[in-house]
């Protein structure tokens, strides 16, 4: 078993966080009949969306609920090894 450097957990933590908002973001912005709504003109966040789509690539990039799921699963555990409370999800 290797344990991890702080900064390397730190880093997958950020990453997490960025992958979790994104998802996020996009299921806030899609429409009840599954299409996607002009999120530059209705969202002024758009320009983080596309910040993320471009370091990560858009291929990379999980939605959907199942997604979430296990973004905030793997984010709590990260942020609990850094010292947080189990339940702290916030991005």
């Amino acid at each position: 078993m290797t344990l991890r450097l702080e900064a390397e957990i730190r880093a997958a933590e950020g990453e997490c966080r960025d992958r979790l908002w994104y998802a996020r973001h996009v299921s806030l912005m899609a429409k009840d009949d599954g299409s996607a709504y002009r999120l530059d003109i209705l969202d002024p966040s758009s320009s983080s969306a596309d910040r993320i789509e471009a370091k990560y690539g858009l291929e990379t990039l999980e939605l959907g609920a199942d997604a979430i799921a296990r973004l905030e699963s793997r984010l709590a555990a990260l942020r609990w090894v850094l010292g947080d409370e189990w339940e702290n999800l916030d991005t």
